[in-house]
């Protein structure tokens, strides 16, 4: 397990000297699934249907929050509440399509900076013998 870490720590050290953002590298949904104890390997060695789920998953919580908010505190003062609760299908399905997009964007980036790199499989990735 403390392999892992070791070889985690070395990707990420790689990824940042080759240049490549962080956000590709260690995002905070793989972040936060790695604190709740999911040991997965990092999203540019994940499948491109994971990284939809993950990504797709966290950007729709993230605006669907958000746009309930707005909807339900801001706009709520304004109109009237059956208004937005009519609203309420609109906005579950506009959500549910924009998260599958950005999932599908997200992976795509990762997938492309995989295949631009010549990232081998997880397995076969090799940390640096000489860190400093």
């Amino acid at each position: 397990m403390r392999f892992m870490d070791k070889k985690l720590d070395c990707f990420i050290k790689d990824m940042s000297q080759r240049g490549v953002t962080t956000y590709l590298v260690t995002p905070w949904q793989y972040l936060l699934l790695r604190r709740f104890g999911f040991k997965m390997r990092p999203p540019m060695f994940q499948s491109f249907l994971l990284n939809v789920i993950c990504y797709g998953f966290s950007f729709a919580t993230v605006v669907g929050l958000l746009v309930w908010f707005i909807q339900h505190i801001v706009l709520g003062l304004i109109f009237h509440w059956p208004y937005l609760i009519q609203r309420m299908g609109v906005f579950l399905t506009t959500d549910v399509f924009l998260g599958i997009a950005m999932g599908c964007y997200f992976a795509a980036m990762c997938a492309r900076e995989a295949k631009r790199l010549a990232l081998p499989k997880w397995e076969d990735y090799a940390p640096h013998e000489n860190e400093s």
